[in-house]
């Protein structure tokens, strides 16, 4: 008997010990469970804090593309695709304006190569090297209002391909600034 009270107590012991190495293991998804949810609240509140942040500071800007003034645009054309591996992407070339204008890409990388025989003409001569640098920007009529304030800006045109406006600033030194509307 004692044997039987003996093997009874043990196998209590071994349910109850079970039991509670399966609320245990509840326990640990349940946390486990908890702690997932928490680090989804976190990535959606520094989501929120990048989102508030880009409007106090106002619409962002993204690097769109880098232009430049080319004395043979076709060389020009060989060697960036040669050398580092751009190709052309489409291009535009108006005798009547004196303009050959290439775009090229390499990823997500613009360039767009000009070669200009007489639609600028600034007081110190032919422009070459960097001619603009060109942004793209999602709410285009804020940056308009905001910059109409702070700076000269060119006229505002309207892509007849695209649909899309544009408009051209210069900075302190006299650099081609373009935001182009996304």
């Amino acid at each position: 008997m004692r044997r039987i009270i003996n093997t009874v107590v043990i196998v209590i012991l071994s349910i109850t010990s079970l039991g509670l190495l399966i609320y245990a293991f509840d326990q640990q998804v349940e946390a486990q469970h908890q702690l997932k949810i928490a680090l989804k609240h976190i990535e959606r509140v520094h989501k929120l804090e990048n989102e508030l942040a880009v409007l106090k500071s106002g619409s962002p800007i993204k690097a769109n593309f880098s232009a430049l003034i080319v004395n043979d645009v076709e060389v020009s054309i060989d060697w960036y695709r040669e050398i580092l591996g751009f190709e052309v992407v489409d291009s535009t070339i108006s005798e009547e304006r004196g303009l050959k204008q290439h775009n090229l890409e390499n990823g997500a990388s613009r360039l767009e190569l000009i070669e200009i025989t007489s639609a600028v003409d600034p007081p110190d001569g032919r422009v070459k090297g960097i001619f603009k640098i060109g942004y793209s920007v999602a709410d285009f009529d804020s940056w308009v209002k905001r910059l109409e304030s702070e700076v000269s800006l060119d006229e505002i045109v309207t892509d007849p391909v695209e649909g899309k406006r544009t408009m051209v600033l210069t900075d302190l030194e006299g650099n081609r600034i373009q935001l182009f509307e996304q």
